[in-house]
């Protein structure tokens, strides 16, 4: 019992260490939510006693979890207790040599920095670079050097209190630890983002394992013989985080705004809830409201005429991961996208354009069938392959006579995942899927789409997919913006661009006939603008908000404000061409726009979902949007109106607001698991 009182106790403090590490962090990224204009203290004070409290949990099941294992290796042949006599020994030398330790430490960091840079490189779709992990090491490692410090100057003067100097081993082993913890952090934090829970449980394991190596280095030069801790101080510290605990949890149940934040801005925290909600039933996720319908809500209107294109060819061009403010049309200050903002000039531009999935399968699932992607037929919800009970648009033209061709770029195009559906002639060989995403494909796709195109008979369907903006991010030789994540995005979105100059160029050199263009995106690309990276994860703007142009032969350019979703391209194509809709789509016909006519229904809502990690739904209606994870039971409310950054969680400030949006996500499809 008493090794388990130590472990409980030691594991509590590498929690309370990474908690602290957390919060720290969480100032420095989100100072501006805690303390500015509008944040009150209430909030703040909880995030901050949340996120050291989650740590602790932790810390204390995986510090009894670590003597339990322990005690059931007490024949020392386990790895556990060899590991134990070997740290004996480390500590049990007294070398004073303090130069040569720091040198040692040093080539071990650099060895350790190096090992890590190899292993990202072969095994990571994101490597860390000496830019990416020498800040993270360098705060951490360095506040634990000046710890370290105060502690070597402490030693002398404390041997009345039992503190004797700490040995060269031991300093070699705290900052071994301090560089590991940091290390850890950051791949959890920057580079394993809205992944995989097993993989984030797993590494705040392991950084949490580095903090107790830490502090058994920094304990190794008390001599705890003679030394007396009053009962009482033991007791009033483990009531007052006791009491602090509980109410953490309290909070993580009843306040969005808490769950909210911790969930989408923290490390640790948004992994340790959940997991206890799991095993506590007093956290577990309360079921999604059932909402009356709103009373007198009129029909309806009319669609009003659109333009008659029978026969006309259509051709649709979509780019892997681009999120909308990355575009010259709108609003991207760096010169990307010239090819494109010259055929803007000529199309109608719908500026708020949203992906139905915040992933490539689900969007394009989506954008092909005219339905939610909760509403597709699935083998496994949200994942490949696509049966063929789902009629696709490639289908419903072939049906109508149209020659079908698609050139693409990218794995999920695979014949066996279902998307190629309906396509008679399919090339998916211009791009090759790397382990590390790694490959430059525009300029084969485009070179294919002319051949392609050459050889189908109007009317046709054509579809072609760059995949080049997709991480990973390759450096281009001509597009350089810098060496950031964003920075080599940008010159893959430019050098993407000058591609489909390109394929335009030709399509306009030898066009057969009247065609319908359409540029879309299936979503975006995040770069810390939440707390995370990439895509999948999350519903909002900078995943879902893409670009939407479509060019219709006699219809002059306009921007079109409200919201839309790729949901509508499908309706929109075939009253176009004035081929008859299958029952049951999503979306709605955007024809009255291309006849100069406003939308009949401008306040109709756009809803987005999302299933990796968590399962997630957006229903946005004007300039509000309300966000629900289902899985960690949280609510956001947005006014994108005055908070485009989406920084402001108004979930309890707008109860109607709320009550509305909800009628939509309850009228929606519900999301098969």
């Amino acid at each position: 019992m008493k090794e388990l009182r130590a472990g409980v106790l030691l594991g509590a403090l590498a929690g309370a260490l990474a908690g602290t590490v957390e919060t720290i962090d969480v100032i420095g990224r989100h100072g501006q939510l805690l303390f500015g204009p509008g944040a009150g203290f209430s909030l703040t004070a909880q995030i901050f006693a949340a996120t050291i409290t989650a740590g602790t949990l932790f810390g204390v099941v995986l510090g009894a979890l670590a003597q339990v294992a322990a005690a059931l290796s007490r024949d020392n042949t386990g790895l556990l207790p060899r590991a134990a006599a070997l740290n004996r020994r480390l500590l049990a030398e007294r070398s004073r040599d303090l130069r040569r330790c720091l040198v040692i430490t040093l080539l071990a960091a650099l060895l350790l920095a190096l090992f890590l840079r190899v292993l990202s490189r072969l095994f990571l779709n994101f490597p860390l670079g000496p830019r990416d992990l020498l800040p993270h090491v360098l705060v951490v490692a360095g506040c634990a050097a000046l710890a370290l410090l105060a502690r070597a100057w402490l030693g002398p003067r404390g041997e009345r209190h039992g503190i004797v100097p700490l040995s060269a081993s031991a300093w070699t082993l705290a900052f071994l630890s301090a560089a590991g913890f940091a290390l850890l952090y950051v791949i959890d934090h920057d580079y394993y983002v809205h992944l995989y829970n097993t993989v984030h449980l797993g590494l705040t394991a392991l950084a949490l394992g580095a903090a107790c190596l830490l502090l058994l280095a920094l304990a190794s030069g008390f001599e705890t013989e003679g030394m007396r801790f009053p009962r009482w101080s033991a007791l009033a510290l483990a009531g007052i985080w006791l009491v602090t605990a509980a109410a953490s949890l309290v909070l993580y149940r009843s306040n969005e705004d808490v769950k909210a934040f911790l969930y989408n801005r923290t490390t640790y925290a948004k992994r340790i809830y959940p997991l206890l909600a799991r095993v506590i039933p007093l956290f577990a996720s309360r079921p999604f409201p059932s909402i009356a319908a709103a009373p007198g809500k009129s029909a309806v209107p009319a669609a009003e005429p659109s333009p008659d294109l029978r026969g006309a060819n259509v051709i649709l061009i979509t780019i892997d991961a681009v999120r909308a403010d990355h575009l010259g049309v709108y609003g991207s200050p760096r010169t990307l996208t010239s090819s494109l903002n010259h055929f803007a000039r000529r199309s109608v531009i719908f500026r708020r354009a949203y992906a139905q999935g915040a992933n490539t399968f689900p969007s394009f699932s989506s954008l092909m069938t005219g339905r939610l992607p909760s509403a597709v037929t699935w083998e496994h919800p949200f994942e490949p392959p696509l049966p063929p009970e789902n009629l696709t648009l490639a289908e419903i033209l072939d049906q109508a006579g149209y020659d079908t061709g698609a050139v693409t770029s990218h794995p999920y195009f695979d014949d066996r995942w279902g998307l190629p559906q309906g396509f008679k002639h399919h090339d998916n060989s211009a791009g090759v899927y790397n382990r590390d995403n790694r490959g430059i494909v525009s300029a084969r796709v485009e070179r294919k789409s002319e051949a392609m195109l050459a050889r189908l008979r109007p009317p046709f369907f054509f579809w072609a997919h760059f995949y080049d903006p997709h991480a990973h991010y390759m450096p281009r030789a001509v597009n350089r913006f810098g060496t950031r994540d964003v920075d080599l995005y940008d010159g893959e979105l430019a050098d993407t661009d000058a591609q489909i100059g390109k394929l335009l160029r030709w399509i306009n050199a030898n066009r057969s006939g009247p065609a319908i263009l359409v540029i879309c995106s299936d979503h975006g690309e995040e770069f810390g603008d939440h707390g995370g990276q990439y895509h999948g994860a999350t519903l909002y703007e900078e995943t879902v908000h893409v670009p939407l142009l479509i060019r219709v032969p006699g219809v002059r350019p306009r921007l079109v404000h409200k919201p839309v979703g790729l949901v509508d391209v499908v309706p929109t194509l075939l009253d176009l061409l004035r081929i008859p809709a299958p029952e049951g789509l999503a979306g709605r016909t955007l024809g009255p726009v291309f006849a100069g006519r406003p939308l009949p229904d401008p306040d109709r809502p756009v809803v987005s979902e999302a299933s990796q990690l968590a399962w997630k739904r957006m229903a946005l209606r004007g300039r509000w949007k309300l966000i629900r994870d289902d899985a960690h039971d949280t609510w956001e409310l947005y006014d994108l109106g005055r908070d485009p950054r989406e920084l402001r969680n108004r979930f309890h400030l707008d109860p109607d607001r709320v009550r509305d949006l909800k009628r939509v996500l309850q009228a929606a499809p519900e999301i098969r698991r």
